[in-house]
């Protein structure tokens, strides 16, 4: 079991998060429901996401917490949520499993040397790059092909 703390905010399949669909079908009239797995969204900053919340003594209350999440359930942290598919590079692994399957993994996630891990998270810098890509691909098809200016002179 890997247990991993979210370090930004993802979308993760989980158990029991569906969209169902209904609709009448037109022959027999009847209802149909469709039913689709749905990653969940967990926020960070959002405290009804923690399911470690830091609570003062002073006053009871959550002050900041900490969405840790797992490979599977461990009756040794009942806390955890369990999650389906690969670790991200903005999960930070808390045991020797995790960090196993982050180098396991970590062949796949784009580096970005271009955009520093200042300026934000890497799923931004990741839709930063694919932009920078999209856009030299375009001024590329935008410039004149030789052939073409030699076939316009004549």
């Amino acid at each position: 079991m890997a247990r991993f703390k979210l370090l930004a905010p993802h979308y993760l399949v989980v158990d029991g998060t569906e969209w169902e669909q209904k609709e009448i079908d037109q022959g027999p009239g009847k209802e149909v429901r469709k039913r689709y797995k749905v990653p969940k969204m967990f926020h960070t900053d959002d405290s009804g996401d923690w399911n470690y919340p830091y609570i003062s003594p002073a006053t009871g209350k959550a002050y900041g917490g900490e969405i840790i999440v797992a490979t599977e359930f461990n009756p040794l942290f009942p806390r955890d949520v369990v999650f389906f598919g690969p670790p991200t590079p903005e999960m930070e692994p808390l045991d020797d499993e995790a960090k196993e399957m982050v180098a396991q993994y970590k062949h796949n996630w784009q580096e970005i040397a271009d955009t520093p891990a200042s300026q934000g998270t890497y799923s931004e810098r990741l839709i930063d790059d694919f932009l920078k890509q999209q856009a030299e691909i375009a001024t590329k098809q935008s410039a004149p092909n030789q052939d073409m200016m030699n076939l316009m002179k004549q």
